[in-house]
């Protein structure tokens, strides 16, 4: 029998996760935050995500979101939970580029399916955020 190699551990003595860890992590969806600059100054906005083909799916109406998104811009992006006692706690952070456009209700459908909007109204525009490095 192998035994199972030790973790890799950063310079705080935390693991440092797999980006296919990462990925299952993300996987499981919900709240997360993503961090863009919006007139030169540093924002961190909670989005409802979901993951599809390795990206993360979002809505959002008019705004910051969607200003910084439009414009192509690279964007921040993360996901942590803290574990309750005898629980793993972890953190996902991704550098990601935008790319979005408008919700097509009936073409989107599975895409949006379980996505849910912090407004009452959800977004006519789905944003996709795509990787260029995920850590945690």
């Amino acid at each position: 029998m192998t035994a199972k190699p030790a973790p890799r551990l950063d310079s705080a003595g935390l693991e440092v996760l797999s980006e296919r860890d990462c990925w299952e992590l993300l996987a499981t969806g919900g709240v997360g935050r993503i961090g863009i600059i919006r007139r030169g100054v540093p924002e961190i906005l909670p989005i409802s995500y979901r993951v599809v083909d390795h990206d993360i799916l979002f809505r959002t109406g008019l705004g910051s979101r969607l200003s910084a998104a439009l414009l192509g811009s690279s964007v921040a992006f993360e996901v942590d939970r803290l574990g309750g006692e005898g629980e793993a706690s972890w953190s996902v952070q991704m550098l990601a580029t935008t790319q979005v456009r408008e919700v097509d209700p009936v073409a989107d459908a599975a895409l949006l399916e379980g996505l849910l909007d912090w407004a009452p109204r959800p977004g006519p525009y789905l944003v996709r955020l795509r990787p260029r490095r995920v850590t945690g």
